[in-house]
């Protein structure tokens, strides 16, 4: 049997990684300290290389849930690299392909809920549809993340991971006007959100691979205050150099967001729609989280990693490697909602048929 390790296997994510591979897999847990060699854990440093290569001595791919990716990923993934095993990574943007790019080492990155799922489902509703007219892809939700999860967000931004007010229209990137912030309803979302256009890099990944001419994304929020939370770490970022005071911004903006949500329900949705002129392919995925998704789709990532006896030996986005229909089978499995609608399109008849 085949050993899998997990970095960061007390956080969130990692924890679900944990859960649900263990149930057919040996896991080696990372953990930072007081590690229970019983309950197969193993106390690491993940960013120092001995007490790394110590730990991947043991395993035969890693999974490495431990953030922030913008700044963590490469070096964690150059060492598990240097010891002859593959990676998978949570997230990492276009920038960490780009640092991979001259490793013959199979890599699967950018592997959680957004991105990781969002191009998944884009992907697959393009092979569905054959070669669709347009894909639109509208997430986002209310929940509280973690301070990685945040600092992955805000540097992201800087890093123009994602375009706001930006679509791809007719094959070419163009600005989507929007006029005001105001509260919308969106099928399938439980609450009223605002909505804002936000092509990422994984969209124009999409738009390149399948030839989609036309792909709008949305993300949408519960509260605008959230909003204007990544705008003022976007800024304080840009305007501080010591790691130590930056680190005290993204603990007070998580604290603000803490008091935003509160004891409200917390929920994620994502909402796939894919047109052509005969059918229009809509698929709707709900949890209660994003975290969640995370670790599953990771998780279906690792399990087809090991079973694959021969794996391209290089860089690819989750997207080009999960398969959809496997995940989406295990999410179900797991409570989340998912459902497929598909609906044909009436046709005009023409001149002279019955």
């Amino acid at each position: 049997m085949k050993k899998i390790g997990v970095l960061g296997a007390r956080g969130t994510i990692g924890s679900l990684i944990v859960q649900y591979l263990q149930k057919n897999h040996e896991v080696i847990k990372g953990v930072r300290t007081f590690s229970d060699v019983s309950n197969n854990e193993i106390a690491v440093d993940a960013l120092d290389g001995a007490s790394l290569s110590n730990f991947c001595k043991n395993c035969d791919v890693v999974i490495n849930a431990i953030g922030p990716s913008y700044i963590n990923s490469k070096k964690i993934i150059d060492c598990v690299n240097s010891c002859g095993k593959p990676c998978i990574d949570l997230f990492g943007g276009a920038e960490l392909e780009e640092k991979l790019n001259n490793k013959e080492m199979v890599n699967i990155i950018n592997a959680g809920c957004v991105p990781g799922l969002s191009g998944i489902v884009m992907a697959y509703l393009a092979k569905e549809c054959g070669v669709p007219d347009k894909i639109t892809l509208i997430h986002g939700g209310n929940e509280l993340g973690g301070l990685a999860a945040l600092k992955d967000i805000v540097y992201s931004s800087v890093d123009e991971y994602s375009l706001p007010n930006r679509i791809i229209h007719n094959g070419g990137i163009e600005e989507k006007i929007k006029f005001a912030d105001m509260k919308e309803k969106i099928e399938y979302f439980p609450e009223l959100v605002y909505k804002d256009p936000l092509l990422d890099r994984e969209g124009i990944r999409i738009h390149e691979k399948y030839n989609v001419g036309n792909i709008e994304q949305y993300h949408c929020i519960r509260d605008i205050r959230s909003k204007e939370l990544i705008a003022e770490g976007c800024i304080a970022c840009a305007g501080i150099q010591h790691t130590e005071e930056k680190e005290e911004v993204f603990k007070k903006l998580l604290k603000k967001q803490s008091l935003i949500v509160g004891d409200s329900m917390q929920w994620f949705s994502m909402v796939g729609i894919s047109d052509n002129a005969e059918k229009t392919h809509k698929l709707v995925i709900r949890a209660k989280g994003s975290s969640f998704i995370s670790g599953i789709v990771a998780a279906v990532a690792c399990e087809k990693l090991i079973n694959d006896e021969n794996p391209a030996n290089r860089t690819m986005w989750a997207f080009e490697y999960v398969d959809a229909e496997k995940l989406l089978s295990v999410l179900k499995e797991c409570g989340v909602f998912v459902e497929h609608i598909v609906k044909e399109k009436a046709r005009e008849l023409m001149y002279g048929e019955i």
